[in-house]
């Protein structure tokens, strides 16, 4: 027996609510269950650690018949649950429809761990002897022309490394409290310690009396932009249209514009600066080595695991056989429960993105119909069902008239 359309649509919603509410029974511990102190004594000594872990982070990757793939950290403290801690994080590097569960634990952990790694460098002012260098660098970057008799010291900063220029940011104002990022460039040899995460971040403690910042771009560098906390503009500033005109015409093709918020950049800085004792990870042997080798790119010295769900197996660095603890013991009950809790989080996750997929399906199906378009159309009202009722005019002053003409006969036609 099989429903269609808007049927199979509240069924499969249903579904998903279901398992979601499963799921969040699993978490009664958290709330009824105090972890013993002699549980963490005895974790550490199963796994060496020298003393009981205060701070334990453990992760774990999931997605909807292989869409919508989502992590989740979820963090113990002192054995008792942080919930304020938690995150959720809506992976940006996994092809839709493709799920990859080594890849996405890379994404994750970087995504979270990059703050901790703190790079020696030396941020200062760029000086004449620096701007022939660096104009040469934009060039070869394929960015835009500078003429080094206009650059002066305000206008970059430089991060130096063995007396050779590994990065600069250049600022130019556009507002009281506003100012537009027109070059971030890192070495590329130095792009995977995530530096330029953090010149980003000491450039902006700098400078904390600017309150936003922009960067206008092709719509390709999103997602590299996306790592630095920049989310895309959704009403364009007045003072930035002349100059987004300017951009257009040069380059012969629209760009995007991205904001990033001062305060937003630094608070999140604070959060995640806290190091872990312990980083437990939902898999095996594969998921561990991915962790270790994240650990080793950021210059990190954090002990990490990993527990697989068949045989409930611990799998730990340079140790080939796994750790096997009896049935009843509390110290693997311990890493189970903070598994299961990370599996829980992870799950209610993705129902809840998988959720707002369904509902919004059929504008995404159609025919025609940018993402541009699809995102102000739900923003203006609000639901699939507000875009339904819509009269033509109103759908007209929001994706204008040929859009509108084109969106309401193809809702008509799946109506039928």
């Amino acid at each position: 027996w099989q429903q269609h359309g808007e049927k199979n649509k509240l069924l499969e919603l249903s579904l998903a609510n279901a398992r979601s509410y499963a799921h969040q029974q699993k978490a009664k511990w958290m709330k009824e269950e105090i972890i013993p102190k002699e549980s963490l004594e005895n974790l550490a000594e199963v796994l060496k650690l020298g003393k009981p872990p205060k701070r334990i982070e453990c992760y774990d990757i999931s997605h909807f018949g292989g869409t919508g793939t989502v992590a989740s950290m979820v963090v113990l403290g002192n054995g008792q649950p942080q919930n304020s801690e938690y995150r959720r994080f809506k992976l940006r590097t996994i092809p839709h429809g493709k799920p990859d569960d080594y890849a996405s634990m890379r994404e994750v952990l970087t995504r979270r761990l990059k703050y901790l790694s703190k790079p020696a460098f030396t941020l200062q002012k760029a000086t004449k002897k620096h701007f022939e260098e660096i104009k040469k660098i934009i060039e070869e970057e394929e960015r835009e022309n500078l003429d080094p008799d206009n650059l002066t010291q305000e206008s970059f900063a430089c991060f130096m490394k063995n007396k050779k220029i590994a990065g600069f940011i250049r600022k130019e104002e556009r507002a009281p409290l506003s100012c537009e990022l027109r070059s971030l460039w890192i070495d590329p040899d130095h792009r995977k310690k995530q530096l330029g995460h953090q010149l980003m971040y000491r450039f902006i403690e700098k400078n904390k009396t600017v309150k936003k910042w922009y960067v206008y771009i092709k719509e390709s560098l999103q997602k590299y932009y996306e790592e630095f906390g920049f989310t895309e503009v959704k009403a364009i500033p007045d003072y930035f249209e002349e100059r987004i005109k300017t951009a257009d015409k040069a380059n012969g093709d629209h760009g995007i514009l991205l904001m990033l918020e001062t305060k937003k950049l630094l608070e999140q800085h604070r959060k995640f600066a806290i190091k872990p004792d312990l980083i437990i990870l939902d898999g095996g042997k594969g998921q561990l080595n991915i962790g270790i080798e994240v650990l080793k790119e950021l210059d990190l010295d954090i002990r990490i695991c990993a527990l697989a769900k068949q045989e409930e197996e611990i799998f730990v660095p340079n140790q080939k056989e796994s750790i096997k603890l009896p049935k009843d013991s509390k110290t693997l009950h311990l890493v189970q429960h903070v598994r299961d809790e990370s599996h829980r989080f992870a799950v209610s996750y993705s129902n809840l993105t998988h959720n707002k997929t369904l509902i919004t399906s059929e504008l995404h199906d159609l025919p025609g119909l940018g993402d541009l378009t699809k995102k102000k159309l739900l923003k203006h009202f609000g639901s699939l069902t507000g875009i339904k009722n819509a009269t033509m005019d109103e759908l007209a002053r929001v994706a204008g008239k040929k859009t509108a003409i084109m969106l309401k006969q193809q809702l008509q036609a799946n109506q039928k």
